[in-house]
């Protein structure tokens, strides 16, 4: 009878910091680092959302980074993750830190990278440079 009692309230209990999505987004910094990026903020939050990573890549590129971190076997669902809806959210946010730091005239894209950790396996990196365009920035401009 505890035990039913204690899953029944577990969570209100602080979640540890190493979870799942926290291990993908450093695995994700460790790759990027290793192929010439330079790591310019993580978990970077405004009123607008959070981008996960800002880098620079070799070329000079300004590069907003999503991570998704699965466990199963099937990248494909973290980049289903992605969608039209996130994609917005993602621009708004990163315009927003443009527009802050007064970069609106620097290139910039937007890359999504997939971290798939199974038991007994090591991680996969899938990383998709560029994968979406900036999307639905007008309203931004008014």
């Amino acid at each position: 009878m505890l035990r039913w009692w204690t899953r029944l309230f577990s969570f209100s209990r602080p979640q540890p910091t190493t979870d799942v999505g926290s291990l993908g987004e450093e695995l994700a910094t460790r790759f990027l680092k290793s192929s010439g990026y330079k790591i310019l903020d993580r978990n970077h939050l405004s009123s607008t959302g959070e981008l996960d990573i800002i880098a620079r890549s070799r070329d000079g590129c300004l590069v907003f980074v999503e991570v998704k971190t699965r466990t199963s076997s099937d990248p494909e669902s973290g980049f289903a993750a992605v969608h039209l809806s996130k994609q917005k959210q993602l621009t708004r946010t990163a315009l927003a830190y443009l527009k802050r730091e007064r970069r609106l005239q620097e290139r910039c894209r937007f890359d999504v990278i997939v971290v798939t950790i199974q038991e007994g396996l090591a991680p996969q990196i899938h990383h998709v440079p560029n994968a979406f365009d900036a999307t639905g920035v007008n309203s931004m401009f008014s």
